[in-house]
């Protein structure tokens, strides 16, 4: 689905200071970033392997409040006097994957059935972590 704004210029007034405002959308997906594309502003934080970004839309609008609040998409430069702009961007931590942890086979159970060609015995193994953010899957466990 698309959407059509018209963007609007119009000279500031001080009748329009408290009818603009910044609308925010909601943060997108964290998405991994190559350590040559990193800014400078992230070298201090620690478990940069696992940085990502996130972005979200900033918008300035005018705001109409009349009978029904209507928002008209204005250039940005508008709303700039009457607040910071929010960050579109943020840096975001990706998990690591973990990889399936099994512990060792049981020992082998009784012999149940056991005949000259039947040999019925077992042996289990139990999940200790199961497998996160696309990690190993687990080997059958019997």
């Amino acid at each position: 689905m698309h959407y059509r704004y018209h963007v609007a210029k119009f000279q500031y007034s001080s009748s329009f200071r408290d009818k603009l405002q910044w609308q925010v959308g909601a943060w997108g997906p964290c998405l991994p970033v190559s350590p040559a594309g990193l800014a400078a502003e992230a070298a201090d934080i620690p478990e940069r392997d696992n940085l990502g970004v996130t972005q979200r839309n900033v918008t300035c609008v005018l705001v109409s409040h009349d009978a029904v609040k209507v928002h008209r998409v204005v250039y940005d430069d508008n709303c700039f006097t009457v607040a910071r702009k929010p960050d579109p961007v943020r840096f975001c931590h990706i998990p690591k994957p973990q990889d399936c942890v099994v512990s060792q086979f049981s020992s082998w159970s009784l012999c149940d059935g056991c005949g000259d060609d039947v040999n019925n015995q077992t042996r289990v193994r139990v999940v200790i972590v199961a497998p996160m953010n696309g990690g190993k899957p687990c080997p059958e466990v019997s």
